[in-house]
C-alpha cells in the first residue's frame, strides 16, 4: 500500500511537456536536463513517439540528480581534482507509448531530472 493517496481529481498536474526532434546533423535525439525543480518523489511520466515501430518498448532513461552535494571528484576519480556539486541518485527506464508511475528515492526536498532518449527514436514527446 502506498503511504499517499494517488487517486482522485486534482492529485496530478502537468509540470513538464517537451518534444525531442532529430536535427538534420544528428544521428540520435539529444539528452537534456528537464527544466524543473521537482519536489515530489511520485511522478507520472508519458513518452510517445509517432515514428516508433510497434515492437519498440523503451523511450529512454529518466535520471534524478541532487545539486549542492559538494564532493571532491579526486576522492572518487583520483587525479581529476575537480570539485563537483551534483550527484546522480537513481535512473528509471521510461517505457514508450504508455503512462507510468515513477517513484524516486526520498533523499532531498527538491531534485532535478535529466532525460536520455534511446538512440533509435527519431521523435519523442515527453510529459511529466
Amino acid at each position: 500500500m502506498f503511504p499517499v493517496t494517488l487517486q482522485g481529481l486534482g492529485k496530478w498536474e502537468l509540470v513538464y511537456s517537451g518534444t525531442f526532434s532529430l536535427s538534420e546533423s544528428a544521428k540520435s535525439l539529444e539528452p537534456r536536463e528537464i527544466p524543473l525543480l521537482a519536489d515530489n518523489r511520485y511522478l507520472v511520466v508519458g513518452a510517445r513517439s509517432t515514428l516508433a515501430k510497434p515492437t519498440w518498448i523503451r523511450a529512454g532513461y529518466l535520471t534524478q540528480f541532487l545539486e549542492n552535494i559538494n564532493v571532491d571528484d579526486n576522492v572518487i576519480f583520483p587525479g581529476t581534482g575537480n570539485p563537483g556539486n551534483t550527484v546522480d541518485t537513481d535512473t528509471k527506464i521510461i517505457k514508450l507509448n504508455v503512462i507510468q508511475l515513477v517513484i524516486f528515492p526520498d533523499l532531498a526536498t527538491t531534485y532535478r531530472l535529466f532525460f536520455t532518449p534511446v538512440r533509435w527514436l527519431k521523435n519523442l514527446n515527453l510529459s511529466i
